[in-house]
């Protein structure tokens, strides 16, 4: 005899098939954050902060002139995802900002791997509410420092 799963989590979605609700939950939240993210990143238009990171450190560094530290600005790890996201993809306000918006999902995608620590359900509520918090969703959409460090 078959045991049944001890959580509905648990359970496949359909019979025939071996994914999860957990799976499928996951994978929703996850929507749900990439649309957040995603949905009018060029709308708006650079802040000061921003723009002192994408024009006065990436650009330069994209256009061939290279990288010079300014103590107002960071360090270059952001200015070279940004040149790259220049590269491949041309230079404007949704490239500069693109980088900030994968690290945000990471960050939120990366919660799966304490479910183990914090139970499911935990996990659930961390990834919706990092998901639709408008903290979270506004500095994920900026391209400033803040949002390569836990955004």
């Amino acid at each position: 005899m078959e045991e049944q799963p001890s959580s509905w989590l648990d359970r496949p979605v359909i019979s025939s098939m071996r994914i999860s609700w957990e799976t499928v939950l996951f994978v929703l939240i996850l929507l749900l954050s990439i649309f957040s993210r995603v949905y009018l990143l060029d709308a708006r238009v650079m802040s000061h902060d921003e723009t002192i990171h994408v024009y006065h450190n990436a650009y330069s560094l994209y256009t061939g002139q290279g990288y010079k530290h300014d103590p107002l600005s960071h360090g270059p790890f952001q200015f070279h995802l940004v040149a790259l996201s220049y590269f491949l993809f041309g230079d404007n306000d949704l490239t500069a900002r693109i980088p900030a918006a994968l690290f945000s999902l990471g960050t939120i995608a990366f919660v799966w791997f304490y479910r183990r620590y914090i139970g499911r359900s935990g996990m659930f509520i961390a990834m919706a509410m990092m998901a639709i918090s408008l903290p979270c969703r506004t500095v994920a959409c900026t391209a400033s420092s803040s949002s390569f460090c836990a955004s």
